[in-house]
């Protein structure tokens, strides 16, 4: 299934012209910012204002080693500000499983 966003682009008049481009989504845990080609894509993406690509990054404390707090404490949300991205904070509160 494909998801389309709209976008508008600017003309050489100056009139603005709607237009429909697909979206690009990326899902990544605390393990993928923690490599450093996820960050230089981030920033090229920032650099480029790639306003059509949405990360969902589930801030979990949990990568392939345990916890996340022996190796891993920086600010994402930070980074991607220093990066160009428009970041947006969604909490979501699990209910326990039993």
């Amino acid at each position: 299934m494909t998801v389309t966003c709209p976008a508008v682009f600017a003309t050489d008049a100056g009139a603005h012209i709607p237009h429909a481009l697909p979206c690009r989504y990326v899902i990544e845990g605390d393990g993928c910012n923690m490599e450093g080609i996820s960050n230089e894509a981030a920033s090229l993406a920032g650099h480029w204002g790639l306003g059509k690509l949405i990360v969902f990054y589930d801030d979990n404390r949990i990568s392939i080693d345990g916890n996340t707090d022996i190796s891993f404490t920086e600010d994402v949300s930070a980074r991607y500000e220093a990066l160009g991205w428009h970041v947006q904070h969604v909490v979501v509160r699990r209910s326990s499983v039993a």
